[in-house]
């Protein structure tokens, strides 16, 4: 029973997380208060996500992600567990 739980939680993660794949926003602020314009999510991974922006390319860990982009990934922080 608990082994169904584990699978099914992941494919739960990798379905929130294909549902963010191309999506497309006018910027992204990141934790640490650095911005991008003009975004693409191009690749998502169990590290975070690869995006392009008006100025380039840049992967980015789960963690710096703003929170509500986190829920979205359904990223478990290590501080939660």
């Amino acid at each position: 029973a608990a082994k169904d739980l584990v699978i099914k939680a992941i494919g739960v993660r990798k379905a929130a997380r294909k549902a963010i794949l191309h999506k497309k926003s006018t910027y992204l602020m990141l934790r640490d208060g650095t911005r991008y314009q003009d975004v693409k999510i191009i690749k998502v991974n169990d590290l975070g996500i690869t995006i392009t922006h008006h100025n380039g390319a840049r992967s980015i860990d789960f963690a710096q992600l703003p929170h509500s982009l986190q829920l979205a990934c359904k990223y478990d922080s290590p501080a939660s567990n």
